[in-house]
């Protein structure tokens, strides 16, 4: 079975990226398969819509929610699931034969505002997993507070 959809080419997603509230997106999947389903939830909710039929595959037109979100998505067509790559990044997508990693809309609220205070600020993300080697690393310490919350001196910490 043929499937492909590119939530990155506004052939398949339009408009593409991150949408505002209330904003119609179409979703179109090329496929040779007699029938096809998307699939969308938002926290708790799910929703499944057949797909109409169009020359070269299937097409879904809906209008986003009117509250910023997350919407995910993916496609069940014969069987088959098609979603979002393993990497999760977007883009060209898979054929799974369980549930899919899904495809992500962003949608906001376009009236709101950066707050002033950030426009001069400077954002870190502090992403520990990157700095992980495992096992213990020396590290002399005047004071350590350990998983107890005892106070110890001269410690080893383990590396996060």
């Amino acid at each position: 079975m043929n499937l492909y959809h590119d939530s990155r080419d506004e052939t398949y997603r339009c408009p593409a990226g991150a949408q505002p509230c209330g904003t119609s997106v179409r979703l179109f999947l090329q496929t040779d398969a007699p029938d096809a389903i998307v699939r969308f939830w938002m926290g708790d909710h799910a929703y499944l819509y057949p797909m109409r039929p169009v020359s070269g595959g299937f097409e879904y037109t809906f209008s986003l929610p009117e509250k910023p979100c997350i919407l995910w998505y993916y496609f069940i067509c014969g069987g088959a699931y098609y979603g979002n790559a393993r990497d999760n990044l977007g883009g060209p997508g898979e054929i799974y034969a369980h549930e899919p990693p899904s495809y992500q809309i962003t949608v906001y609220d376009p009236a709101y505002e950066t707050p002033s205070w950030m426009g001069d600020g400077v954002m870190m993300q502090i992403l520990p997993d990157r700095f992980f080697r495992g096992g213990k690393l020396p590290c002399r310490a005047a004071l350590v507070v350990d998983r107890q919350h005892r106070r110890r001196a001269d410690a080893d910490l383990i590396a996060v």
